[in-house]
């Protein structure tokens, strides 16, 4: 995991980016590194997070973000929208 986000920052800079270590957050699914450390800081691990509106956590996926008649359905065709 270090490796993956020493390349992120790699990239990032080689673009005159910098990713702001304060706000950036890291989800493990099996996985027994340590915490991944970018620009001497240390990141936050967190168990689950919303992107886009959508839940997804360590346990259960993009399954969290659904209520719980939908569980294991796919999201279009239960939601009552497209392909419904």
């Amino acid at each position: 995991m270090q490796e993956k986000t020493d390349k992120l920052s790699q990239n990032a800079s080689k673009l005159g980016l910098t990713p702001n270590t304060a706000k950036t957050q890291v989800m493990k699914i099996h996985s027994k590194s340590s915490n991944p450390i970018m620009n001497n800081n240390a990141l936050e691990e967190v168990e689950a997070f919303t992107d886009l509106g959508s839940v997804v956590d360590t346990t259960r996926g993009t399954e969290a973000n659904k209520r719980p008649d939908q569980q294991g359905k796919d999201c279009l065709t239960c939601s009552g929208r497209a392909g419904a």
